[in-house]
């Protein structure tokens, strides 16, 4: 009995809960975006999801910058996506991320004869185009441009241009070959 009352309500009740969550941390959000638990919002960051959206358990949205999602993405365990309002964060289509997924637009100043905690955060957007996979515990730094449909590998850090169609890895990430 259950089991039936759960297939014929359980949908309603995830959809009622993730729209209370959503208005609750001030997301903006199209139809099918589904939530795992422990999201985390902060420094008044603006995200805006697409269609069918998938976030994992335990990812860190902030930065008080925005943080566009498209549709059909989705965002694995253990992500961090920083945003700061000089900069931004825009995710395409259809991308995937793997666990632990660092994704940073700002970085300090390094400059002589001052303290680095006094020096002001420089800022460049990000972009991930449609359709790109990120896998295991992938930074992407400030400035950083993925090109549509490309793959960088596990415990690879991103910084610059990423052509479209290729495989990058490594610490710095570099071409590995076509797709």
């Amino acid at each position: 009995m259950f089991r039936k009352l759960l297939a014929k309500y359980g949908s309603f009740h995830q959809r009622l809960q993730t729209r209370w969550r959503c208005l609750r941390l001030g997301i903006h959000y199209e139809k099918g975006l589904i939530l795992g638990r422990h999201i985390r919002i902060a420094n008044k960051t603006q995200v805006v999801f697409g269609h069918n959206c998938k976030v994992a358990d335990d990812v860190l949205l902030w930065g008080g910058g925005t943080i566009r999602i498209g549709s059909g993405t989705g965002i694995g365990r253990g992500a961090n996506i920083f945003a700061s309002p000089e900069g931004g964060v825009d995710i395409g289509e259809n991308v995937l991320m793997a666990f632990r997924a660092y994704i940073m637009d700002s970085e300090h100043g390094t400059a002589p004869g001052q303290l680095i905690k006094e020096q002001p955060l420089r800022s460049k957007k990000i972009v991930i185009h449609d359709g790109v996979w990120l896998g295991y515990n992938v930074t992407i730094l400030m400035g950083t441009e993925i090109g549509e449909g490309s793959v960088i590998g596990a415990c690879s850090l991103v910084k610059g241009s990423v052509p479209s169609n290729v495989i990058y890895g490594g610490v710095p990430a570099r071409f590995l070959k076509n797709r």
